[in-house]
Formats: structure tokens, sequence, C-alpha cells
């Protein structure tokens, strides 16, 4: 039951107290001093909207998503808070660290207003969460698309490991894109399967086998997303199913990827380098992986400074519409290509390690604080208008699963990643399973009469 939807409150009435509960908490972290102050209360925030919502599905954006979001955003002073230092090339700013928690604060609240008051506009009108159980796992179409597919990773698998690199990085382009975009089609399989299936995914022998594979991609390829993607859709699809999303399980998963994501970097490309280097769990490891890039980038904006420009806005969208190999001379840079390139180079703080950037950090670059709004709401819009439609067939809600997981990751990214991933790589793999499914979809026989 939604705490906000109460019986004796209009529906506009319950959207302004969630309205007016979210400006009580960021007027409080603006108000009352200190950068703990401010990451204390946006956590409070996130646990208090995730109580009292009482959502019973995990793959709601005012579940999962604002978590990821929260920790993104509050790592990095979390890691001064805690260890007393940050980015060696960074200065330490208690006021800047404050500023990156609070500008955050403001986007997360946007999102979730928003997201809140689309999907509860359009509760009447809800769908199933849950792809149709049966007893068919796979169509004709989803076997051949395996049988394809499968042999593709392991040719660009293989091909990998035999072209004498040592890491990611030495991985080429060409291997990287064919054998990405393969895992996400066996991604978008795999989703279908465990939708259908009437045992839990880790009970079944196939599913097994496809966490395996994602297993071997990520020690080859060193992509963790493909791996984190596969248990995140596991996690979703079985807690749905039996009824587990509390407040607690949600909670426990985030912990869980915030304790398991820096173990994880252990092993990405183990087997290339030959190495595996198990570091000990520790505080300091946890507040030193990837989770901390995303509020790092936008600190070091806020500490270099920069020039307000909606060209930041323009740019992505360009450049994540038009393809390329349509436009060879269109040279155009994302947000985040800007950054590694450019911004970092200028203020001599590069380096040869992927540090990504973050949906907030690009928001500040359009047009600050009214940026960060205008950037966070259309994520917004766009990932509740393919909720809300979730449940027309199982390939909108495959759509909404990979545009979930995309929007994860995207918190660490551009819009430009966005909306590419959203539509282009998401997008592509379900036309083609859809595709492909029509195409050898046997016609249901008819039958004539003769009239005398």
């Amino acid at each position: 039951m939604n705490f906000f939807a109460k019986k004796h409150l209009s529906w506009p009435a319950t959207q302004l107290v969630l309205f007016l509960y979210s400006l009580l908490f960021l007027g409080l972290s603006y108000l009352l001093p200190g950068v703990v102050i401010s990451v204390v209360l946006i956590f409070v925030y996130y646990l208090t909207i995730l109580i009292v919502l009482k959502i019973d599905d995990l793959s709601d954006y005012r579940v999962l998503w604002p978590g990821f979001f929260v920790i993104y955003s509050t790592f990095y002073p979390l890691q001064v808070i805690v260890t007393g230092f940050g980015y060696s090339k960074f200065e330490n700013n208690q006021e800047l660290l404050k500023d990156s928690v609070n500008y955050a604060f403001i986007g997360l609240i946007t999102f979730i207003v928003i997201v809140n008051f689309l999907i509860e506009m359009q509760k009447n009108k809800a769908y199933s969460n849950l792809l149709v159980k049966s007893n068919c796992s796979f169509y004709l179409s989803e076997k051949l698309l395996l049988l394809i597919v499968v042999p593709i990773i392991v040719y660009v698998l293989v091909s990998i490991l035999g072209s004498g690199a040592t890491r990611k990085l030495d991985i080429d382009n060409v291997s990287n894109t064919v054998g990405y975009f393969a895992a996400i089609v066996v991604i978008g399989l795999f989703t279908l399967k465990i939708g259908r299936i009437k045992v839990p995914f880790f009970c079944n022998g196939t599913s097994l086998c496809f966490l395996l594979l994602f297993t071997i991609y990520m020690l080859v390829t060193g992509e963790r997303a493909i791996f984190i993607r596969g248990v995140l859709v596991g996690l979703i699809f079985f807690c749905n199913s039996n009824n587990l999303v509390r407040w607690q399980m949600v909670i426990c998963i985030l912990i869980a990827t915030v304790v398991v994501v820096p173990f994880l970097q252990s092993f990405k490309s183990v087997l290339l380098s030959g190495t595996l280097n198990l570091q000990q769990i520790s505080i300091e490891l946890i507040l030193s992986n990837e989770f901390i890039s995303a509020s790092r980038n936008f600190y070091s904006v806020l500490l270099y400074g920069v020039n307000h420009s909606y060209a930041f806005l323009y740019n992505d969208i360009i450049r994540a519409v038009v393809p390329k190999f349509l436009i060879p001379s269109l040279d155009i840079a994302s947000t985040g290509l800007w950054f590694h390139l450019v911004y970092r180079v200028e203020h001599r703080f590069h380096g040869t390690s992927g540090w990504g950037f973050g949906i907030i950090a690009h928001g500040y670059l359009i047009d600050g604080i009214f940026g960060i709004i205008l950037v966070m709401s259309i994520m917004a819009v766009i990932v509740t208008i393919i909720y809300n439609n979730r449940g027309r067939s199982e390939y909108f809600y495959l759509f909404h699963i990979s545009t979930l997981l995309t929007s994860i990751y995207c918190i660490r990214a551009d819009m430009a990643n966005f909306l590419s991933q959203v539509f282009k790589i998401g997008g592509m793999m379900v036309l083609l399973l859809m595709i492909t499914h029509k195409l050898l979809l046997r016609p249901t026989p008819t039958i004539t009469r003769n009239i005398i």
C-alpha cells in the first residue's frame, strides 16, 4: 500500500505531501552544517521513502534505483569522511563536498517526485509485473537466436584470449562492441527464460548455464556489468515471484552489492592477465571502488569549475540519436568523452583508468541546479513511460527490465549513454527478439465451412 495514497487524501494532495516531505529533508540538508549531516539525511530520506511507500515490485523506479543513486552520490564524500583522504590530486574542500551531496539530493527528489506522480496517475491502468509462467521457456525463434549469439560470444572470447591482450584496455573495439551486444541479447533471453519458468532461477540448470556464461565473459573481458545485470535480473524475478519485496530485503541487496562489487574487481580480465589479486574486504576497499566515480567526478567539476552550456545536452542527444556511420564527418563527442579527453587533461588529473562520468555532473554542466532538474526530469519521464507500459507484452516487460538496468549503470554516465543504451542497444535487442519471433510464429489454422 502506498502511504502517500491514503483514501482520505485526494490524489493531488498525496503528491503534495510527498513534495513537501522531500523539501523538508532538502531544507534540513542545506541549513544544517557539515557534509556528514547531508550524507545522513539523503540516506534517511531514501530509507523512509522506501518504508512508507511499501512497493511490492523490485523493478519499480522508487525502490532499487534511488538506492543505487544514493550510493553513487555519496561514496566519494564518505571516502573522505571515513578514511580522511580522497583522490590525491583534489584538495579537500568540505563545503564543495556538501554541495555535491545537496545537488545530488535535488536530483533524487526531482526523480522520485516525477516518477511517483506518473506511476500513481496510471495506477488504475497498471499491468502485471511478471511475465506469464508457462511450460514453454523458449520459443523456436529464441532457441535459434541462442544458437547464433552464444557461438559469437565464444568466438569473441577465444579471439580476445588469443590476441595477446593482457588487460581490458587492450581489447579492440570491434570485439568489445560485437561481444557486448551479443551478451546483451543473451541477457534478454535469460530474462524471458526466468520470467516463464515456475521454479527459482537458481534451481534451473539452463539459467545457471547463463550465469556461468556471464561469469566467463567477465573473467575474459573485464565487463562486470554483464554479470551484475544477470544477477540483478534473477533477484528481481525471484523477489517479485515470492513476495519478498520488503525494505529490509532491498537494503540487504544494496549492501551485498556494495561489498561484492569491489571483490569482483580482482576477477576483471583474470583470464587475460593470468593473475588473481584477491584483496581483503575492508572499509577502505569498499569506499575505493567504482561507486565513488559519479560523486568524485561531480566534485572535480565543482572544484575546478566549468562554463555552463546547453550544448552539453544538445550534443549528447545528437550523439545518441544519430548513428555515426550515417554521418562519418560528425565530430561530436558525448559529455563523458569530453570530460576524459578535454576536462581531465586541462586540469591534469587524466590517466588510463576509466572514470565514467555522472548524470548529476552532466546536468550541472548544462545549467547548474536547473540543468540537474532538467536532466533528471527527462530521465524520470522516459523510464516511467516504459515502466507503465511494461505489461502490454513480454517484450514490453523485457524492454522495461533492460531500461532499468541501463538507468542504474548510467547514474555514472551521461545522457548520450542513457539514450543510446536504452533505445539503440536495449531497443535493438528487444526488436530482434520480437521480430524473429513474429517471423517464425506458426499461423493459427483457419476452419472453413462449405455453405450449401
